[in-house]
């Protein structure tokens, strides 16, 4: 048999100066390499350096895109590790890639390093890459595996369904498998997993293995969308779609990256808008499926969500709420988005989730707060009856020593729940001076947080 063929290493070197750091996207330097015909896997070795000044602050953050190359919007992604300088190597299979990265085809042609340099010592910084093409692995496959999972029809009964719309795994920063995520939430009551790993679809490709372990709990593709002026979770995308998160706060892209997500099937959700504060202007987001209204355990950043979703509604806007444990790892109990499906299936869920069929609880066991004006859910628009009043009913369950609070466009009601299990009915007066009308509720803890709020009623 013919030797191996040995290793072939190039070394780029190259320099930036301190007046190039920038958290604009535009400023993202795109370094050719050329992968050989042959090759098996990719290693890249960085080195950086920042000169004297230890204690400057200083950040580079490495991407890699392929021969398809990396226009906005392409196919040519292959993964992105943020500020880590650990070894990137990327092959045709999973065990040997580095996690945020996707294996795959490793097409002959002119590769990129994508580099961008948020902060930088005065000195400037001075880099090395030194890539490895090794020719001795086992043959790449000529094209991407299948990714995700086909789990048909879970649970066939229609029903409430909790669900965590917000995790990371080992894919991006997270510090647990899929698996290990899976098993996590089961303990903790979760349905349905919305697996949103920062702006990659590396996890996509674990589906399949994982719901063979854990075939009881229904998986959801998605990522988050994460830009300097803001986060996003793009819920429901086909299996292996990534959405460009190279978007800046007034390049005019946000519009057109949403319409991406609508295209493909998915909710647009504007993450944990205070916490991570949210910058982009109000007409940019326009077409936005929802706010997360609850990330992990509950704070004052969340109440100003509520409050900014809340405001939306009274002005006229349409827009949902949900809630998710954005869990890195640690504990995942709180919160949980309850999705009323007819099955447990991935079709049934994310129909739910559009017409805004769901309401947030603080853990996936309950309470459960069950909205409703007849047949109409949360999400549904009614229409008063002829005296100009609104039937609703609200069903509480786990609300003993709780207070109910009922809102409406005109006013609100609060009503002590003195039992496990509650069930009012209320007719709602509505004047014609409110230019918007709604109905939603809150269950709030006896220090004046919501444990479980629905989505809002429209009427017309």
């Amino acid at each position: 048999q013919a030797a191996p063929k040995p290793d072939q290493t190039i070394v780029i070197k190259g320099r930036r100066e301190a007046s190039e750091a920038s958290w604009s996207y535009t400023a993202i330097r795109y370094i050719p390499f050329e992968v050989p015909q042959g090759t098996t896997k990719i290693t890249i070795k960085m080195t950086f350096d920042w000169g004297s000044d230890e204690k400057a602050p200083r950040s580079v953050e490495t991407g890699v895109f392929d021969a398809r190359g990396y226009d906005f919007g392409g196919n040519g992604f292959r993964g992105w590790q943020w500020g880590r300088t650990d070894d990137i190597v990327i092959t045709g299979q999973r065990a040997t890639t580095s996690p945020t990265y996707s294996s795959g085809p490793l097409y002959a042609g002119t590769w990129h390093i994508a580099q961008r340099m948020t902060r930088c010592p005065s000195a400037g910084l001075n880099y090395t890459y030194n890539v490895t093409f090794s020719f001795d692995g086992p043959a790449p496959p000529a094209s991407f595996p299948e990714p995700g999972a086909n789990q048909g029809i879970i649970e066939p009964n229609a029903g409430w369904y909790p669900g965590d719309m917000h995790l990371h795994t080992i894919r991006s920063d997270g510090r647990k498998t899929l698996v290990e995520s899976i098993e996590q939430h089961e303990a903790e009551g979760y349905r349905f997993m919305v697996c949103t790993d920062h702006c990659t679809n590396a996890h996509h490709f674990d589906f399949k293995d994982a719901v063979a372990l854990n075939p009881k709990t229904l998986l959801i593709c998605g990522e988050e969308w994460t830009t300097a002026s803001g986060h996003a979770n793009m819920v429901g995308c086909p299996p292996g779609f990534w959405l460009d998160f190279r978007v800046d706060l007034d390049d005019g892209k946000l519009p057109i990256a949403i319409d991406s997500a609508h295209r493909v099937g998915s909710l647009f959700v504007v993450n944990h808008p205070f916490s991570i504060k949210w910058k982009y202007p109000q007409e940019a987001w326009i077409k936005a499926d929802a706010i997360e209204v609850w990330n992990g355990p509950f704070g004052n950043d969340d109440q100003q969500a509520i409050d900014l979703w809340a405001g939306l509604i009274k002005q006229g806007r349409r827009i949902g709420a949900v809630g998710g444990t954005d869990t890195h790892g640690g504990n995942v109990r709180s919160p949980a988005t309850f999705v009323y499906a007819r099955n447990l299936s991935v079709d049934a869920i994310m129909d739910g989730l559009k017409k805004q069929h769901a309401f947030v609880s603080e853990t996936a066991k309950g309470p459960m707060l069950i909205l409703s004006s007849g047949t109409a859910l949360p999400g549904d628009t009614v229409a008063p009856d002829a005296d100009g009043c609104v039937p609703v009913q609200l069903q509480v369950f786990s609300g003993k020593g709780k207070t109910l609070r009922l809102v409406w466009s005109e006013a609100e009601e609060k009503i002590e729940v003195s039992t496990e299990f509650f069930r009012i009915e209320r007719r709602l007066k509505l004047s014609e001076t409110a230019a918007h009308h709604y109905v939603r509720a809150e269950l709030l803890k006896p220090d004046g947080k919501p444990c479980a709020l629905t989505n809002a009623i429209y009427v017309e």
